[in-house]
């Protein structure tokens, strides 16, 4: 029997990568950013199906899922999310040196971020053991305006925005191997 877990998910994301790698990284969160939001979309459009606000067909496309198989849509959100920050968002913050960011702020930002988003993968977890028991708790939660799965796209969503932010805020108008030119220079003056 396979182990299942968001740890294992977000490893097997970072080795994925390792196959593919980035050569620059914001158009890549822009992508992540993206994506949440379709999930976040999705659990909006489950509430409404779930309230029965808009008089849904059966089966009902529901932006990610459909409402026969909106369950197993929400009880894999937790891996798909881990497997989605390793693959993608560790990956395009280290790749930032591509879009011009100093080598020095991407290095920063590496193990910055890599400390939220393994606290990050942990919440996946939890989040995929509860998930586990049952989907009917959550139904609630979605029902009644709060969803744990919510917060948990929301929260990756503010880790992505802020990765974001090392490219928007960091960007030279050197190239990155002028970036290094120049502090080896510095190096060898100190």
């Amino acid at each position: 029997m396979t182990v299942r877990s968001c740890r294992r998910a977000f490893e097997k994301g970072q080795a994925d990568r390792r196959a593919h790698p980035l050569t620059s990284g914001a158009y890549k969160l822009r992508d992540v950013i993206d994506s949440l939001t379709k999930d976040l979309a999705a659990i909006n459009e489950i509430r409404d199906y779930l309230l029965n606000r808009k008089g849904y067909a059966r089966p009902a496309y529901l932006v990610r899922c459909t409402s026969d198989d909106m369950a197993i849509w929400l009880k894999g959100l937790p891996e798909d999310l881990a497997h989605q920050f390793g693959y993608d968002v560790l990956p395009a913050i280290d790749a930032l040196q591509g879009d011009g960011v100093p080598h020095l702020y991407v290095d920063a930002a590496v193990r910055q971020f890599t400390r939220r988003i393994h606290v990050y993968v942990d919440d996946c977890e939890i989040q995929r053991i509860r998930l586990k028991s049952g989907i009917a708790g959550e139904y609630a939660s979605i029902r009644s305006g709060y969803s744990d799965l919510y917060g948990l796209i929301t929260n990756g969503l503010r880790i992505t925005h802020d990765a974001l932010q090392v490219s928007d805020q960091n960007k030279s108008s050197l190239s990155a191997a002028d970036m290094d030119a120049l502090h080896e220079i510095r190096l060898e003056t100190l």
